[in-house]
């Protein structure tokens, strides 16, 4: 089922915080309804458990993306070189889902 005229066949997509629950189901309706479309999901893989220091750990959501077939980059939308991990793309839609929750 699709919600608009829009093809994203043969377009490029990024999806910010793509770990997570809304980030990853959007993710799988790209690679399902548009499978021409090359999704990119961006996400910090937090998880709610912490270092000793107080920092979150990562690699928290993981289990979300299994069978996803795009890409995936782990890093983080405030940080000037890990935002350089997508200079390689030229992304034609963005779907900022990154949150801290």
């Amino acid at each position: 089922m699709t919600y608009s005229n829009t093809d994203f066949n043969n377009k490029t997509i990024l999806i910010t915080g793509g770990a997570g629950f809304i980030g990853s189901n959007l993710a799988f309706y790209f690679q399902e309804n548009y499978p021409d479309s090359q999704v990119v999901v961006f996400d910090c893989f937090r998880s709610e458990a912490t270092f000793a220091n107080g920092n979150l750990q990562s690699f928290g959501h993981y289990k979300n993306l299994i069978g996803f077939t795009g890409d995936v980059v782990c890093g983080n939308i405030n940080s000037k070189a890990d935002l350089a991990l997508l200079d390689d793309y030229k992304f034609d839609y963005m779907f900022h889902q990154a949150a801290i929750s």
